[in-house]
Parts: structure tokens; C-alpha cells; sequence
């Protein structure tokens, strides 16, 4: 047979699948505007459109987006890890999209084409573990539609895309194992380096949290596919076995370099580096397990149908792979409850990661692929000959499903009869009742489906024409809308009189407002804020912020502007033009903004953070003539002094002031402090201290000098060479290893 008309089928599946993705999202990429809806605000737009803006203007300006110093007075951008720099196909959007700033449609169809992905992924896994086009089919519409990443997933791209890669590495982990169990060692060796790139990219995705749950999930069914070879194995090929397994993680560490050592540092240093097990330990209800067969719940339901077939691939032919996945299920549906079970406090105590983060209800990523995997198998076992005792135990499931029918229609009749006597608000329905009804319309279609299957020899395309319809209608009905508006999300960050006023004040300087402009807006309007949206920021910022009154932290970190909703601010000069009283929306200029960069003549050396928040707060504070460092700055200070400051070039990954100082002193600047920032005064290095907690400062002679500061980590360029490394490490030697042995 030709190779053309081999692949025909599957280009056929390919383009089914495609052509579900395009009908899914069909109102974000119609063109007319009456039908066109838009990715909804929030998390969206806020953080990860503005994260994919800065990237793109950075990146276009020649510069890696190394520091930002838009959010929270400057922080390090490519460090934490949901701005995923280094994600090819992120990468790629931006270079597509152009210059001259980053249209939100771009962003968009990077969502939309990891539906296409996740589907596709899926749908070559299950395939080439059922033999069946079918069940592969069926596995990758219920995971890329299923409620699970059709809810905020879709919203939060970065678990979205995470996950995507999730099913490509089991795929090549079997590969592996086949491989493996014909004693084609090299070949192994080649799958399992490809899954490592597979994992990799779900860490590169930029969602610790995702990377973490697919380690577990891709390492789990390592150790499940490569087990019985290495029990088989005798002496020296135990070991052997152990080493070839050890390439899947290094690999994925390795090509992840780049993006996790820079962020490791940063979150040792951030608010998350706290997390307790109150604030991990949040999860689902034990209530909200009710979406498993209430249609319409979300996050949970992964429609009528699926969870049938999954339950058919667990009920009428057990094999290692369904008890395997069924386990899988199981431990990741309770691990979503979080502290609710016992379960989630053991893997709190000793399982590594599952400390660091909070929303436990993500494990249901890993949920959502098991059920859909096992769906396949039950789809596979309906599509194939059954033997007797595979027979009887399917009509005692079609019995099983009769009852239920009963059920469900009785589930009916008390919401119908709850709704008479307690009728909802004028303009609402009936909640239960409308999942209800349509519980029983799917419940029944499916019922009808396996009976038809069981008194006829329904296979193959037939089959598919009953099954795929209504698993499609199931989903897309509940899930086609959800994440989307009627509002351009894009115009979230139109330009207001206002923000055109503060665009128009001389720069540096710094905005304070209190959450009434969008997440992140600075990034998109150019405007330097002192607060921003992200799940990591710096500890010891937080803790300055905490401590000191709005009026001392305003003057430390060069506050010009304050958005407030307080029609009193004390340092704060009303600006009546661009305040609206009736939504509680004022603007002030401060009266004495303090500096970008000035010279103190006196410092005191004290490393205890919490003293110096402390002595910072008091009233003899006086920030213009005093400083307090964590380090002696090796200088004689005179107490008093005169001094000028001009920035000369200020990016984001460099700063270049002009010094006159007419005798020694300290050098404040009020940009936070971070390890990876050098300085040079007049061309030679020189060491930057720590300053009043968090900002930076340099000692400086007295004289006219030059100084410079560059962003340049080494946690980055540490990560990059072994990033790089890596990749071409494993694109030179696969095609080798690929070799078939004699």
C-alpha cells in the first residue's frame, strides 16, 4: 500500500479535528461583528495578553525581556515563570504579529491552536494504544472540549498550553517501552529524549503548578510502562533500564533551564516561598462532584457519554492500561478536594512541589486526560467483537443505565415539582431543572446507542456516526460559550483622558493606585506602577508595603501620581479634571514626590529587615539625608553633603546616571533591588547594597562620575547554555540513535 493512502485515514481524523476546533471557537474568528465574541477580561487580558505585549515590544526593541519595571516597581520579568519567554510557540505569535504592538486576536489564536493540539495529541496516543482511529477520535474531543479546559484553562493560557504537551510525552514514553521490549535500546533512548522535549515544553508553557502535575503524570506511567521489562531484566540490565528511564527527566530539566533555575531564584525570594498548608490545601467541595453527572457543572464534567465508555473500559475488560488510567482518575479526583481528604495532607508532607502551590482543584487536569483516555478504551471495546463473558457484563451495565434513565427522570420530576413551589427571580430558570432535563436527553441517547450495540454488529463508521454526534453535541453545547464576551476585551485598555494625562507627565515616575485601573495596565500604556497582577512577587516588597504608611512608601519609590478612592489624600494635591466623584475616582499629584535617584551623605548598617521597616515608619526618618544599608559601604561619609543626579539612558535592562557630589556618599536609586543587577562607576565594577529594605544604592566619591547598571543574571545565562546545550545535544544524537540495531 502506498504511504499515501496509509496515512489517508488519519489526515482525515486531523482534519475532523480541526475542523471542531474552528466550529468550537467560531465566534471569536467570525468577522462579523453582531456574532463576534472576545476571550473575557480578567486574568486573560490582565496578565497574559500584558505579559505577551511586553514580550513583544522587548523583543522587537532587540532586547530580552529581561526586567520589567512596570509591575511592583520593577521586577524580573523572564524569572517568573508565567511570562514564558522562551515558549516556541508564544515565541513565535509575537515574531508573526509584527511591530508596533501586540493585537489581542494574536493571542487569541495561540489559545485556539492548543485546542487543536491537545485534541490531536490525545487522538495519537489513544490510537496507537487501542488500534482504533475511533476511540482516538473520541479521546481527543472529550479532553480538548471537555469542561475541564474549556473553563479557566481558556482564560489561564499557561495551564492550557502546559497541558497540551502532556499526552505527545505518554505517546513517546510507550514508544519507548515498545522499543524497549524488542530490544532496540537506542531507539528507546531516542522516544524517551522526545518525550523529555515533550515535557520540557510543558514547563517552558510558564505554569509551575501544570509542569508539576505532568511531571508526576508522564514519570508515573514511565515507571508503569518500563516496571515489567525491568523485573524481567537480570543483573546489569536492571541498571541498564534505570539509566535509559533517567533520560526522560534530564532531557525535560535540561531543554526547561532556561526558564525554571531564573524562577527557582525568584521564588525562593517571593511571597509563594511562605505558602502554608491552610492556603495550599484549598480544593473542590465535596458537593462539586455532583458535575460528574449533572451536565453543565464545570471544571468536573466531562459529558454523559464519555463517563459511560470510561466506565465500560473499567467494567468489561480490565487490562493493566484501564486500571492503570482508572487509578490515575481516582487518586487525582480526591487529590482535587485538597484538604478536604487525608490524601492531599500525606502528599503534602512527602510528596516534593505539592507544597508550593495553592488551587488543588488542578489536579483535575490529570482527571480530565485519564477519563478521556479511558473513554477511547471503551469506545474501542464497543467498536470490536465481544466475547460471552464481555457480553454479559455489558448487558448488565445496559440494565444498570435503565435505571438510571428511572432516575434521572424522577431527578425531573422533583426539580419540576421544586420549581412550582419555589419558583426562581423573574427572567431566571430553573437550574436543576434544565441540567436535569438535558441529563435525561443524554442519558437516554446514550442508552440508546449501547442497545443498538448490542443487538446489532454497530462497528467502525456506524458506530462513530452515533457516537461522536452526541458526544459533540454534549460538549460544545455547554462549553462553546463559556470564557467569552460581547465587549472587546482589547478595549479594557483603551486610552482614558486621564491615562493620556499621565502619559504625558515627564518621566521617571511612578503611579500608586488602588485596583482601579486593569491588572498589569502599566505594561500596555507605559505607565511604571507600583502594584501589578502575578502570582509571584517579592517578599521583602511586600513586607515594605505592608509596614510603611502610603505617604513614606510613596516617597520612597518616586510616586508621582495616586488613583485612589479616598477623597482625602494628605501629601496628595487634587486633581479635579480627571476625578469622578460618582465613581468614587480620584486623582492627586503629590506634593513632594520623591527621587529617582539622589545622593545621601549619611547611612547606618543595619541587616535585620523588620528593624529597619521599623525605623523607616518613625517620624525622625528623613529619607533625603539618610539611608539605611544591609552592608558597610567601605566610605567615609561626611554627614552632609551636595549632590545632582541626571539619568542619562534609562531602559529596562539598563541604567546610566551622571553623579556631581561634592563629597562622598550613597548613591540611592528608587529601583528594587535583585540579585543579577551590576553596576560600574566611571568603568569599574562596584558593588550595589541593598538600601531602606528593597531599593538599590551604590557608594560613590565625591566628584563627577558616571554610573552604569545592567540586568544581567547569571541564573539566566546558566539556564540558557544549558537549554541550549541540551537541544542540540538531543537533535544531533536522535537521528543517530534512531538507527535500527542489528
Amino acid at each position: 500500500m502506498q504511504p499515501w493512502r496509509r496515512l489517508a485515514p488519519d489526515l482525515i481524523v486531523v482534519a475532523i479535528l480541526l475542523f471542531l476546533c474552528l466550529l468550537f471557537f467560531w465566534r471569536v474568528l467570525t468577522p462579523d461583528p453582531l456574532d463576534r465574541r472576545w476571550f473575557a477580561s480578567g486574568d486573560f487580558t490582565d496578565q497574559f495578553y500584558a505579559f505577551r505585549y511586553f514580550m513583544a515590544e522587548e523583543l522587537w526593541s532587540g532586547r530580552l525581556p529581561l526586567w520589567n519595571p512596570f509591575n511592583f516597581s520593577g521586577s524580573p520579568f523572564l524569572a517568573d515563570i508565567q511570562s514564558a519567554v522562551y515558549y516556541p510557540i508564544g515565541l513565535l505569535v509575537v515574531l508573526l504579529a509584527g511591530k508596533g504592538g501586540l493585537p489581542l486576536i494574536a493571542v487569541e489564536l495561540e489559545v485556539i491552536v492548543h485546542y487543536f493540539l491537545a485534541s490531536l495529541f490525545v487522538y495519537l496516543f489513544v490510537k496507537h494504544l487501542t488500534r482504533s482511529r475511533l476511540a482516538g477520535l473520541v479521546s481527543g474531543i472529550v479532553y480538548a472540549y471537555g469542561s475541564y479546559l474549556t473553563s479557566y484553562p481558556k482564560l489561564q493560557m499557561a495551564i492550557l498550553e502546559g497541558q497540551t504537551w502532556v499526552p505527545l510525552a505518554l505517546l513517546t514514553v510507550h514508544l519507548a517501552a515498545e522499543e524497549e521490549q524488542e530490544g532496540q535500546t537506542r531507539r528507546s533512548i531516542a522516544w524517551l529524549a522526545l518525550a523529555g522535549l515533550a515535557l520540557g515544553l510543558s514547563a517552558l508553557a510558564g505554569h509551575a503548578q501544570t509542569f508539576l502535575l505532568a511531571t508526576y503524570t508522564v514519570l508515573g506511567y514511565l515507571v508503569f510502562t518500563f516496571f515489567p521489562l525491568w523485573r524481567a531484566a537480570k543483573g546489569h540490565g536492571k541498571a541498564r533500564l534505570g539509566a535509559v528511564a533517567l533520560i526522560l527527566p534530564l532531557v525535560a530539566l535540561g531543554l526547561a533551564a532556561a526558564q525554571l533555575i531564573p524562577s527557582f531564584e525568584y521564588m525562593q525570594l517571593s511571597t509563594r516561598a511562605e505558602m502554608g498548608y491552610n492556603r495550599a490545601g484549598g480544593g473542590f467541595l465535596f458537593s462539586d462532584l455532583l458535575a460528574l453527572v449533572l451536565p453543565g457543572l464545570r471544571v468536573i464534567y466531562i459529558g454523559i457519554l464519555p463517563l459511560i465508555l470510561a466506565t465500560l473500559a473499567l467494567v468489561l475488560k480490565r487490562r493493566r492500561e484501564t486500571v492503570f488510567w482508572g487509578l490515575v482518575a481516582l487518586l487525582s479526583l480526591l487529590l482535587s478536594l485538597g484538604r478536604k481528604t487525608v490524601l492531599y495532607t500525606l502528599f503534602y508532607n512527602f510528596v516534593p512541589g505539592f507544597n508550593l502551590f495553592q488551587g488543588q482543584e488542578r489536579a483535575m487536569q490529570v482527571f480530565s486526560l485519564a477519563m478521556a483516555i479511558l473513554a477511547g478504551y471503551g469506545t474501542a471495546i464497543l467498536n470490536r467483537p465481544m466475547d460471552r463473558a464481555v457480553k454479559h457484563r455489558y448487558a448488565a451495565l445496559c440494565r444498570v443505565l435503565l435505571w438510571g434513565n428511572v432516575g434521572a427522570v424522577i431527578l425531573v420530576m422533583f426539580a419540576y415539582w421544586g420549581a412550582l413551589f419555589n419558583p426562581p427571580e423573574s427572567g431566571q430558570v430553573n437550574d436543576l431543572l434544565e441540567r436535569s432535563v438535558l441529563l435525561v436527553l443524554l442519558l437516554g441517547l446514550s442508552t440508546l446507542v449501547l442497545y443498538l450495540r448490542g443487538g446489532r454488529k454497530l462497528r467502525n463508521w456506524r458506530l462513530g456516526l452515533l457516537i461522536l454526534p452526541i458526544i459533540v453535541f454534549d460538549l460544545f453545547s455547554l462549553n462553546m460559550e463559556q470564557g467569552l464576551q460581547r465587549d472587546r476585551a482589547r478595549d479594557r485598555f483603551l486610552v482614558t483622558p486621564v491615562i493620556q494625562f499621565l502619559q504625558e507627565q515627564p518621566p521617571p515616575f511612578r503611579v500608586w493606585h488602588e485596583q482601579l485601573l486593569p491588572g498589569n495596565y502599566g505594561i500596555v500604556w507605559g505607565l511604571e506602577d507600583t502594584g501589578g497582577i502575578s502570582p509571584l512577587r517579592l517578599k521583602r516588597y511586600q513586607a515594605f508595603l505592608n509596614a510603611l504608611s502610603g505617604e513614606r512608601a510613596r516617597w520612597l519609590l518616586n510616586v508621582n501620581y495616586v488613583l485612589t478612592s479616598e477623597d482625602i489624600l494628605p501629601d496628595g494635591e487634587f486633581i479635579d479634571a480627571y476625578s469622578d466623584p460618582e465613581e468614587d475616582f480620584y486623582l492627586y499629584r503629590v506634593r513632594e514626590p520623591g527621587l529617582a535617584a539622589y545622593v545621601v551623605y549619611s547611612a547606618e548598617v543595619e541587616a535585620d529587615d523588620s528593624v529597619v521597616l521599623q525605623r523607616l515608619a518613625s517620624a525622625d526618618f528623613d529619607p533625603r539625608r539618610q539611608v539605611f544599608l544591609t552592608k558597610d559601604p567601605e566610605l567615609a561619609l561626611p554627614g552632609a553633603g551636595t549632590g545632582l543626579v541626571r539619568i542619562v539612558e534609562r531602559t529596562p535592562n539598563r541604567l546610566v546616571l551622571e553623579v556631581d557630589t561634592d563629597a562622598n556618599g550613597v548613591l540611592v536609586l528608587s529601583e528594587i533591588d535583585y540579585p543579577g543587577w551590576q553596576a560600574t562607576v566611571d568603568g569599574y565594577d562596584t558593588p550595589i547594597l541593598r538600601a531602606n529594605t528593597i531599593l538599590r544604592a551604590i557608594p560613590i566619591q565625591a566628584g563627577v562620575h558616571q554610573v552604569e547598571m545592567v540586568f544581567r543574571p547569571r541564573t539566566v545565562l546558566a539556564g540558557f547554555a544549558l537549554s541550549v546545550l541540551t537541544l542540540i545535544v538531543v537533535l544531533i544524537a536522535v537521528p543517530w540513535l534512531r538507527r535500527r540495531e542489528q
